[in-house]
């Protein structure tokens, strides 16, 4: 049997970079084998299977279903039990902060590490932004009056949270206020001082 020729394949209007891609590929095919015959027993496709992977009675299925529910609830009932209850948030005290008019907030202290690192989660709502160049700071204030500045932060929006740290356990007497960086006037303090 004779190949057929490129030039009756493909005709004259082919441009001449693209017709000597199409002779070598053209050439490649007629000297490859012919692919081989198809066996006798692929000429018909094999006949689906008549059973199921998993015969199961049809009174059965809504039972397995429940049980595999009431099994899926039970592990991830006992993962949460066993992996400290859902979280590793632990507030352990919760200080409300007020200012003038409805600028306010909340100081959140969350139980310390094992280092001694006891994190803060600071909101805070209608504070104004900063004058240029400044930003709000935290200060603590401690039972025998000693300052520790915390942290500073930047607001300008309704609600702020911004999460901090201090080195040493925190008291109920301790007192907190948010100040202005560089001066010492209160812009939120403890409410109820």
């Amino acid at each position: 049997m004779r190949a057929p020729d490129l030039d009756d394949l493909v005709g004259d209007g082919v441009a001449p970079g693209e017709h000597a891609l199409l002779r070598r590929a053209h050439d490649l095919l007629v000297e490859a084998d012919p692919p081989p015959e198809l066996p006798p027993d692929l000429a018909v496709p094999p006949a689906p299977p008549t059973t199921s992977a998993l015969p199961m009675p049809r009174r059965y299925r809504s039972t397995a279903v429940v049980a595999a529910v009431i099994l899926a609830l039970a592990l991830f009932g006992a993962g949460w039990l066993l992996g400290g209850g859902g979280g590793g948030r632990q507030e352990v005290q919760s200080v409300a902060l007020a200012g003038d008019g409805a600028a306010g907030g909340e100081l959140v202290v969350l139980r310390g590490d094992d280092a001694g690192n006891w994190p803060l989660e600071l909101t805070v709502r209608d504070l104004p932004a900063p004058p240029a160049g400044t930003a709000y700071e935290l200060v603590r204030t401690r039972r025998d009056g000693t300052e520790e500045r915390v942290g500073a932060f930047v607001s300008g929006g309704e609600e702020t949270t911004v999460t901090l740290n201090v080195t040493s356990p925190v008291s109920d007497a301790d007192r907190w206020v948010v100040v202005v960086s560089g001066t010492t006037a209160p812009v939120l303090r403890t409410a109820g001082t």
